[in-house]
C-alpha cells in the first residue's frame, strides 16, 4: 500500500487516510466514479462529472499527474474509496484538458485541479477542501507557480469551496461539447493570498441571473473573489494582477509565434 499522506476523522468520528492511488486502486476509483454519476443523474446535476475511461486513470498515474484518495477501513479491514481527485501536470506543448480557457502561463508552471469527487454518503465533511489544499501543496512542492481549476457554473460548491482557499474565478467560457458554461479559478502560488478587503469591490450580482455573456466580458478586468450563499450574489472586484497577466499573455503568445 503507498505511503499514507495525512490522516483525520469524520464528522461521525470515523478515521479517514488520505494517499496516492495508484493503478491497483484503478477498479476502486471506477466504482466510486460510477457511484457519484448515478447519485448526481437523479439530483439532474450530470454535468457536475465528466466520467473518465479507466485509460484516462492510468495515464493521470503514469505520467500527466497525481492522483489522490481519501479512504476509511471497513469492519473487514478492507479499503474503500470514498473520494478521490486529481492534479494535472501539463507538460509543455501538450493540451493541458482547459476547454474555453489559456492561462498566460507555460503549461510547465501551471497545476491543475481536476475531478475532485465525493461519494454522496461521506458529503457535508469537508472533504472537498481537503483534498484542494493537499493538492496546492504537492503542485508548490514540485516547482509549479499557477493553479488552475474548471469547473461548471452551475456546480456552486465546487466553486465556491475553491473561493474560501483564495482562489478567484479569472473567466468563463462554454464547453463546446455539450454547451456547459464554465467558470476558471486560479491562484498564484507565489504569492501571499489576498484578502477580501484588499480587492476594490466593483458590483454584486446574482450569476444565474446576470447574463453570462455579459460576465465573459467582466472578466477582462475583473475578477470573482467572494460567494454570498444567503443572497445568492457574486462579487466582482478588480484584479490587482490584470496588468501582469496582460502582460504573460502577450510574452506566451510571442513565444508561440516564434516557435512556428
Amino acid at each position: 500500500m503507498e505511503e499514507i499522506l495525512t490522516t483525520d476523522v469524520l464528522r461521525d468520528g470515523t478515521q479517514c487516510y488520505t494517499r496516492f492511488l495508484t493503478k491497483d486502486d484503478i477498479g476502486m476509483s471506477m466504482f466510486l466514479q460510477n457511484d457519484i454519476a448515478k447519485a448526481l443523474e437523479e439530483e439532474e446535476n450530470s454535468n457536475f462529472i465528466v466520467p473518465k475511461t479507466k485509460e484516462q486513470f492510468e495515464r493521470n498515474i503514469d505520467d500527466k499527474g497525481r492522483m489522490i484518495g481519501i479512504f476509511v477501513e471497513k469492519e473487514d479491514g478492507a479499503e474503500r474509496l470514498i473520494a478521490q481527485s486529481v492534479l494535472s501536470l501539463p507538460k509543455d506543448g501538450m493540451e493541458n484538458n482547459l476547454c474555453d480557457f489559456k492561462p498566460p502561463y507555460k503549461n510547465s508552471e501551471i497545476a491543475l485541479l481536476e475531478s475532485g469527487a465525493v461519494h454522496p454518503e461521506f458529503r457535508g465533511n469537508g472533504l472537498q477542501a481537503k483534498m484542494v489544499d493537499m493538492r496546492a501543496k504537492i503542485a508548490k512542492k514540485i516547482g509549479r507557480k499557477q493553479l488552475y481549476s474548471e469547473i461548471a457554473k452551475n456546480n456552486i460548491y465546487s466553486w465556491s469551496v475553491l473561493l474560501k482557499y483564495n482562489m478567484v474565478l479569472v473567466s468563463a467560457g462554454v464547453d463546446a461539447s455539450d454547451g456547459c458554461e464554465l467558470y476558471y479559478a486560479h491562484k498564484d502560488l507565489t504569492k501571499d493570498d489576498m484578502k477580501k478587503n484588499q480587492y476594490k469591490k466593483v458590483l454584486m450580482a446574482n450569476p444565474f441571473e446576470f447574463p453570462f455573456e455579459n460576465q465573459k466580458k467582466l472578466f477582462n478586468d475583473y475578477v470573482i473573489y467572494d460567494w454570498d450563499n444567503k443572497n445568492s450574489m457574486v462579487t466582482f472586484g478588480e484584479n490587482p494582477q490584470a496588468e501582469q497577466v496582460k502582460l504573460n499573455s502577450k510574452i506566451i503568445h510571442k513565444q508561440m509565434v516564434s516557435s512556428l
